[in-house]
């Protein structure tokens, strides 16, 4: 059985940038499904959906692609009952994540 991971992202950029980033297919090497657009603001957006797998290494890809942007993800894994939250720049992440 696959697992369920509810993401929601939120994308931090001056807004020419964040306007090429949304431009991108960058959408496509998080695997998500199920997308909702939660945000859109000229310099901050941000989505909720779901993957079957972690999203961390693609966000850490995107961050390295993407260096002065801002990533934060918010997870909640109901198959191993974590939730995590993670703040991804220039390929650098910071991460917590706990038990419930």
């Amino acid at each position: 059985m696959p697992e369920r991971w509810i993401n929601r992202l939120t994308v931090f950029a001056p807004q020419k940038q964040l306007r090429n980033f949304l431009k991108s297919p960058w959408d496509k090497r998080l695997r998500g499904r199920f997308w909702e657009l939660r945000e859109n603001m000229r310099t901050r957006v941000g989505w909720q959906f779901e993957t079957e797998s972690s999203p961390i290494p693609a966000i850490e890809a995107l961050s390295r692609r993407w260096p002065k942007m801002v990533l934060i993800i918010e997870w909640d894994n109901e198959t191993k009952r974590t939730l995590g939250l993670a703040k991804a720049k220039s390929g650098k992440l910071e991460r917590f994540e706990v038990r419930y």
